[in-house]
């Protein structure tokens, strides 16, 4: 993927964040104890170091594990070979360890556009599969009415060598018919004559 791309894929990504709704303010201490708050994370959370294209983005601050998660899932897609799977592992840890994350939205975004993306590949090797077989039926199909063609003109020749003898086994039938008339014709006035 090339920098356009990535930078296009950030913005995205940025978009899809800035339109998320802010938190509610908390407006007193009880009222804020009575709100589901993140489940602790079983393990705890690794920060990855940012590298790559998303390196710059970070600068010399250091990153808040949301942010970090976020990141190493952009950067798995960014990064090739891409690896959408452990992006999308990625994103939803994000998702369900962080819901309260500035990047919640953002992240929700990304993984419906992998699921997107991942149906529109799926739905192309079926439709290249279904062009695959049309393709060999109909080089089958051809080839069939080019052997039935064949099966034809052979027969067509067979049946024109048969008309052919037909008629000229006619023509002798017709000439030894004649030659038998004319025998007749030479027998019966050899009987006349020798009466």
């Amino acid at each position: 993927m090339d920098i356009k791309q990535a930078l296009l894929f950030l913005c995205l990504a940025l978009t899809i964040s800035a339109c998320a709704t802010p938190r509610p303010p908390l407006a007193d201490h009880d009222h804020a104890a009575s709100l589901p708050t993140a489940p602790a994370p079983t393990a705890p959370v690794l920060v990855p170091e940012p590298k790559g294209k998303l390196a710059s983005f970070f600068g010399a601050k250091d990153p808040q594990p949301d942010d970090a998660l976020f990141f190493q899932g952009l950067q798995q897609l960014l990064d090739p070979p891409t690896d959408a799977a452990a992006a999308k592992d990625v994103l939803e840890r994000l998702i369900d360890g962080y819901p309260q994350s500035k990047w919640r939205n953002a992240a929700e975004g990304v993984l419906r556009l992998i699921k997107e993306r991942d149906d529109s590949q799926r739905r192309l090797r079926v439709e290249q599969n279904t062009a695959q077989s049309l393709t060999n039926d109909k080089d089958k199909a051809r080839q069939e009415i080019e052997q039935l063609q064949k099966d034809l003109r052979l027969k067509n020749e067979k049946h024109q060598a048969e008309l052919a003898a037909l008629q000229q086994e006619n023509e002798q039938l017709k000439k030894d018919m004649q030659l038998l008339k004319d025998l007749e014709i030479q027998l019966n006035k050899r009987d006349k004559g020798l009466r």
